[in-house]
């Protein structure tokens, strides 16, 4: 049976010439076991007292939620934020610490980076590629690399995230879509790119859902 793309998502507007960067953040979070052995009443109002503070900072910056669990071992839960203030992950970060089920979730990975949009789309599945700072190919000829490649991808929508100066990763490579396999036959052609630069760093698997749902997921 002969395969077919699916259509393009929607892409979001084209940034202004010369627009500055913006920051862009991959928080991964971790349930702590000792979550599940509060009682119910307990964990209603847990997940309330998160998604409270969570709703405070969708007011202040551009978030997206992500399900981890059966996807990857890193952890339950991926936020995409995006802000021109670097200084509100770290707001964000320490408030929802503090907010009922946020005392119980644990950050087990973190991508910091710049990006002249970086705002997610609506596409059900993330995929997540980093690269190596130390890959053969790297710097913008990588980026561009990675675009040459994508580009008879249409169903596959990328963003990429330079990290260089704010993270170890070089860039992170934001892959959505509304179909794994149109994932799979692109992940085939990056996995041939020169050096290996991504073959050699960590890739993962997203599931996007309203935050409730996911936070509901968790127990």
């Amino acid at each position: 049976m002969s395969e077919t793309l699916e259509t393009q998502p929607a892409k979001a507007p084209a940034p202004a010439a010369g627009a500055a960067p913006t920051f862009v953040n991959f928080q991964i979070l971790r349930i702590d076991p000792r979550y599940h052995t509060l009682l119910s009443n307990e964990k209603v109002v847990a997940k309330q007292e998160f998604l409270s503070c969570y709703d405070t900072f969708q007011r202040q910056m551009k978030l997206a939620a992500y399900g981890l669990t059966g996807l990857s071992a890193s952890g339950d839960l991926l936020i995409w934020r995006v802000s021109p203030d670097l200084a509100l992950f770290n707001q964000m970060t320490g408030r929802l610490q503090g907010a009922g089920l946020g005392k119980y979730l644990t950050p087990s990975r973190s991508f910091l980076g710049t990006a002249t949009s970086g705002e997610p789309g609506t596409a059900r599945f993330l995929f997540l590629q980093a690269s190596a700072p130390s890959s053969e190919l790297s710097g913008r000829g990588l980026a561009d690399e990675v675009r040459r490649q994508c580009a008879p991808f249409p169903a596959v929508r990328l963003q990429v995230i330079a990290c260089a100066g704010l993270d170890e990763w070089g860039h992170v490579f934001a892959l959505e879509t509304e179909e794994p396999r149109d994932y799979l036959r692109l992940a085939a052609a990056l996995g041939e790119i020169q050096g290996g630069a991504l073959r050699k760093a960590p890739a993962l698997a997203c599931l996007q859902k309203d935050i409730r749902d996911i936070v509901d997921d968790l127990g």
